[in-house]
């Protein structure tokens, strides 16, 4: 988990409880204080957050669209996965930030 990164989570007003527990989830699934990007998958950030998958997928949607978190494929061997990255966030600006 990044610190920083759910300090950052936290700041944010998402106007719905699926996209907060999907932000948080989200920083939680950023290792290192450092960490700009993750890659949860939808059925692993279910579960965490215990709302359903289409929940989830529609979360994320809704907080790329609010320009909260921005989103890319990537295949690594043979694999296709869904990278996160919040847009804005600058790990140095909330290291120590309370």
């Amino acid at each position: 988990m990044s610190v920083p990164a759910r300090k950052w989570a936290l700041s944010k007003r998402t106007g719905s409880s699926a996209r907060r527990a999907v932000l948080n989830c989200l920083a939680d699934w950023m290792i290192g204080d450092d960490a700009i990007e993750c890659w949860p998958s939808v059925e692993t950030i279910a579960f965490t957050t215990e709302l359903n998958r289409q929940t989830v997928m529609k979360a994320a949607a809704e907080l790329v669209a609010l320009g909260f978190v921005s989103k890319k494929r990537q295949c690594e061997s043979l694999k296709w996965k869904t990278v996160y990255s919040f847009i804005g966030y600058v790990p140095s600006e909330w290291i120590n930030a309370e």
